[in-house]
C-alpha cells in the first residue's frame, strides 16, 4: 500500500452506534509470508540482526516522511522475511492510534515518541536505538 509492505486486507466488518459512531471494528488480512521481528531476533546471526534492524531503521524512516506517525511502534507489530541476498522485507501491523501528517520529514513530538518507544522495546532485547 502506498509503496509499503502490507498484509492485503480481504473484508471489513464495523459495529456503530445509532449515532454512527464506531464502537467496534475488525479488519480481516491476508497472512503475511513473514514473522514478527520479536519472534525472529533471538535466531539471527550477528550479519542477519544487523541487517534487520537496518531495514527496519529504514522502514519507520520512509513512513515517517510519508506522513504517518504509528504510536504503537513494537517489535511485535513488525513483521519481516528475509529475501535473498542478505535483504529484508518489513511490513508494519496494528496500528489503531496512527496518526496522519502532511508528507515530508519533520522530526516532530510524535516521530520521537515513535523512536523513543521502538528504542525501550530494542533495548528490552539488548539491541542498540536505531537513531
Amino acid at each position: 500500500m502506498r509503496g509499503f509492505e502490507t498484509a492485503e486486507p480481504l473484508g471489513l466488518a464495523e459495529a456503530r452506534t445509532g449515532t454512527g459512531q464506531l464502537r467496534r471494528s475488525i479488519l480481516v488480512t491476508r497472512t503475511w509470508p513473514g514473522d514478527s521481528v520479536e519472534n525472529l531476533l533471538g535466531s539471527l546471526t550477528d550479519p542477519d540482526r544487523s541487517g534487520l534492524l537496518s531495514a527496519i531503521r529504514d522502514l519507520v524512516d520512509s513512513l515517517h516522511r510519508a506522513g504517518f506517525r504509528d504510536r504503537n511502534l513494537d517489535l511485535r507489530n513488525l513483521l519481516a522475511r528475509h529475501t535473498p541476498p542478505g535483504n529484508w522485507l518489513v511490513a508494519k501491523i496494528d496500528s489503531p492510534r496512527r496518526v496522519l501528517r502532511r508528507q515530508g520529514h519533520r522530526a516532530d513530538r510524535l516521530v520521537m515518541e515513535d523512536r523513543d518507544r521502538l528504542g525501550r522495546d530494542l533495548a528490552r532485547h539488548e539491541l542498540p536505538n536505531l537513531w
